[in-house]
């Protein structure tokens, strides 16, 4: 695990998203009582948010501009 946290600096395309651990058992406690959602993991849930806002931003930004 610790080696794999080592690539990740040495790539700056890639980043390890570090959030607060009570967020963390709230977002695995949803994902895991609504399975519906297709989400495996805490992390695919919360890229998957991050996504969809920054869409939103960027449609906004669009409007704004056009």
């Amino acid at each position: 695990m610790a080696k794999k946290n080592q690539d990740n600096r040495k790539d700056p395309n890639k980043y390890d998203l570090k959030i607060p651990y009570e967020l963390y058992k709230v977002v695995k406690k949803y994902i895991e009582n609504n399975k519906e959602l297709g989400y495996s993991s805490v992390s695919q849930y919360l890229n998957e948010l991050i996504r969809l806002e920054i869409k939103r931003i960027l449609k906004d930004e669009k409007e704004r501009k056009g």
